[in-house]
């Protein structure tokens, strides 16, 4: 405000005898990283007499209009814009120069990221499992396997099979993936013909017990299956029944080694049928896939699989516009089964703080730049918020139209967010450049130029990912309503600028699943917490719901 009355109140400018302000910035340099310190503002004026302000606070230059501040790093933001201006009573200059608290995440880059699904993040998927083998036939596939038994004194011809439940229950231990599946109140229903008579007989097991090791498999086009190579057989209790009624002691005598032949039947068919559908099964995948990011594309392969007592273990890497490494990166460090403040959770993945910066400079980068002339209904809306703002009664009375023209240059970085409730992490862009233009003879002509410190909040809702807008700071660059307060429009134009960059940005979403290839689609889960791992840098830790086995 000081430096709009100096030049708005000085008298009218003697002839220009002096040369106009000139302001050399050596520190700090555009996209700098000051750590957790001050920032240092150094430069030069010209001529040295001339006042200068940083960040609005007025500093005094030395008698060959040096200076030197050290300015602290606004609170609660991790980007800023540093304002640094010069002025006479005719003429000023100004830098606005972005910089960043901390150290740069993108110059210890990890393309790799781990992910662990725990012991309770397999529950998730017995319901799935079991959905999978109600929907295989394996009911109608093991009656076909059946032969009839036939002698001298009967036949024995099996004719239905159904069962009341498939219950599976998966656990882990070094070994493997530990495997049950009870079927309960197995019937095999049977027609037995007896001197020429034939009798509707029925065969029930109360449970039939499976067991087994399956062992997670990663083959050569990126699928994750399981492998079920051995299968223990549990039986229960077998009863016989006739039209409902156990039969007699006599008959049940002369069915009972037949009847032994087509349990030992069942058994083997059970084993093979229910088994078979898990045997092979993909869980997801093809995990080598390309994901397009911008005008880039994000290779990504799925390369290790593991198992011990914590879950099941899985390791991935990326690269930008090539194929994805074989193998993972040196030095990482393994997810914990819960997180670092205790909480369980389904599934973790343990990701870098730069390799999200490089990504979201790829996808960023032409979200965050358009021109567009606005005609119409459409400018008019915009052209009232600009003839509401101070001065904007001097928007010149030929506009046509007005345009739009957003740049998100070249500075911004992404940092993770602690905590739970809180966003998966946020983007600091703290030199957004919004321009409104007036058009005057078919032609886009500078009206009012803002520099937009903003930040765009991760948020997660089940695999999906979304941009939350925030405004932290406007500047003006320049301005055509002469004498116009800039103070005052920056406040004023805040608003205005904080709805056009929320349309932008509701535009920015995607989908975590799509780093698992097709069957992510499956995938649903809400964030548990995001914590700082040891070694691993960030994990996402997630409660899953209802994935999906395909």
């Amino acid at each position: 405000m000081l430096l709009t009355l100096l030049l708005a109140c000085s008298p009218d400018p003697a002839p220009m005898e002096r040369p106009p302000v000139e302001l050399s910035l050596a520190s700090p340099v555009a996209g700098d990283f000051v750590g957790d310190g001050a920032i240092v503002v150094e430069g030069t004026v010209t001529p040295p007499d001339s006042a200068v302000f940083v960040a609005g606070r007025s500093v005094v230059p030395d008698a060959s209009g040096a200076f030197r501040v050290d300015l602290p790093f606004p609170p609660d933001v991790r980007a800023t814009l540093v304002d640094v201006q010069a002025a006479d009573t005719a003429t000023r200059d100004r830098a606005l120069v972005p910089v960043f608290s901390g150290a740069d995440p993108r110059e210890t880059t990890t393309w790799g990221v781990d992910a662990l699904l725990t012991a309770e993040g397999l529950d998730a998927f017995e319901p799935a499992i079991e959905g999978g083998i109600a929907a295989s036939g394996w009911e109608a596939s093991l009656l076909a396997s059946l032969s009839p038994i036939e002698n001298a004194t009967f036949s024995l011809v099996p004719t239905a099979v159904t069962s009341e439940s498939v219950d599976v229950a998966l656990d882990t231990d070094p070994d493997g993936v530990g495997l049950g599946v009870t079927v309960a109140g197995l019937t095999l229903a049977s027609d037995l013909t007896v001197g020429g008579m034939t009798y509707p007989i029925a065969l029930r097991v109360d449970a039939i017990v499976l067991g087994g090791r399956a062992l997670p498999r990663l083959d050569a086009g990126g699928l994750l299956t399981l492998e079920v190579p051995d299968v223990t057989v549990d039986l229960g209790t077998i009863g016989l029944t006739l039209n409902g009624t156990a039969l007699p002691d006599w008959l049940a005598a002369v069915l009972l080694q037949p009847t032994a032949d087509l349990v030992s039947g069942l058994a083997d068919g059970l084993a093979g049928g229910v088994l078979a559908q898990l045997d092979g099964v993909a869980l997801g995948g093809p995990f080598a896939t390309e994901v397009p990011v911008g005008d880039a594309t994000l290779g990504v392969r799925w390369v290790e699989v593991s198992v011990s007592a914590d879950g099941v273990g899985l390791g991935a890497t990326l690269a930008l516009d090539a194929p994805a490494p074989e193998s993972m990166p040196d030095g990482r460090r393994r997810l914990p089964p819960v997180t670092p403040s205790g909480l369980a959770y389904d599934v973790g993945f343990a990701l870098d703080e730069g390799m999200l910066s490089v990504l979201l400079d790829e996808g960023l980068g032409d979200a965050l730049a358009f021109d567009l002339p606005l005609a119409g209904p459409t400018g008019e809306i915009l052209g009232s918020g600009v003839r509401a703002l101070p001065g904007g009664d001097r928007v010149p009375a030929d506009a046509e139209g007005f345009c739009l023209s957003l740049h998100g240059g070249m500075d911004r970085v992404v940092r993770m967010e602690e905590g739970t409730g809180t966003p998966l992490a946020r983007v600091w862009v703290p030199d957004l450049a919004v321009d409104l233009q007036v058009v005057q003879g078919g032609a886009c002509a500078p009206w009012l130029e803002t520099a937009v410190s903003l930040s765009l909040d991760l948020e997660v809702s089940g695999t999906v990912v979304a941009a939350r807008p925030a405004i932290h700071a406007v500047h003006v660059r320049s301005y055509g309503a002469e004498g116009a307060p800039w103070d005052d429009t920056a406040v004023a134009v805040a608003d205005l600028v904080g709805g056009l960059v929320g349309l932008v940005a509701g535009q920015l979403r995607f989908d975590l699943a799509d780093l698992a290839g097709p069957s992510g689609a499956g995938l649903v889960g809400s964030v548990v917490s995001v914590e700082p791992v040891e070694g691993a840098g960030w994990g996402v830790f997630l409660d899953l719901s209802a994935p999906t086995v395909r």
